[in-house]
């Protein structure tokens, strides 16, 4: 029998679910400077790569102010942006093929959320993305992102 004072599972699982959205909006942050610097030394243009990667992380910052629901699908497909950002950064190289493994590792980070549907929802951008912007057109890979 539990005392009344205890907090209870749901309340605990609530609080382990912001801890990790908070954790989730951070790490988009941290990676942000990735992609302009790995754009910077193959020599690609930074700016727009810049620009995205801070979008991305400002999105994960105010997704954690929304409804637990909406922000933690925010703060995952923010995430999720910044491994896009990864790989535009490559365009034109080699490793931009590698980069498509970023994805793998972000969704494994969404599994922190404990929202089924986050991940899904993170996933189903993965694909959408690669369905985009991995097809032919005009006989030529498009792999810009």
């Amino acid at each position: 029998m539990t005392s009344s004072t205890e907090p209870k599972l749901c309340d605990n699982i609530r609080i382990e679910r912001q801890r990790a959205m908070r954790i989730v909006a951070v790490s988009g942050w941290c990676f942000a400077p990735i992609p302009v610097l790995v754009g910077f030394f193959v020599g690609n243009p930074i700016l727009p790569i810049l620009i995205g990667t801070a979008l991305f992380a400002v999105m994960g910052s105010i997704a954690l102010r929304m409804g637990e629901k909406h922000a933690t699908v925010g703060v995952c497909l923010a995430l999720v942006g910044q491994a896009f950002m990864l790989t535009a950064s490559l365009a034109g190289q080699g490793w931009q093929l590698d980069s498509h493994m970023m994805f793998f590792a972000i969704l494994a980070c969404t599994m922190l959320v404990n929202d089924a549907s986050a991940t899904i929802i993170a996933a189903l951008a993965i694909v959408v993305h690669h369905l985009l912007l991995s097809g032919k057109r005009e006989g030529v890979a498009v792999q810009a992102l």
